[in-house]
């Protein structure tokens, strides 16, 4: 618990002001719940966020082409 006390410690609350997003997720990737956690905490600050959820995809899929 003390990497994660230590991560969190300098996340921002008020993600208000940001610019619009695109997050883009895949599938099997461990970090898709965190992004996916991200595009909520944006859209709920009232930032615009598109996100695009890649299924069946794994995080190295952007070097694919």
């Amino acid at each position: 618990m003390r990497i994660l006390a230590r991560t969190q410690a300098g996340r921002p609350t008020d993600l208000s002001g940001l610019p619009p997003a695109v997050v883009v997720t895949a599938e099997y990737d461990r970090l898709c719940p965190e992004a996916e956690r991200y595009a909520a905490r944006l859209g709920a600050s009232g930032v615009p966020v598109e996100l695009v959820a890649g299924t069946g995809l794994d995080h190295a899929f952007v070097g694919w082409v």
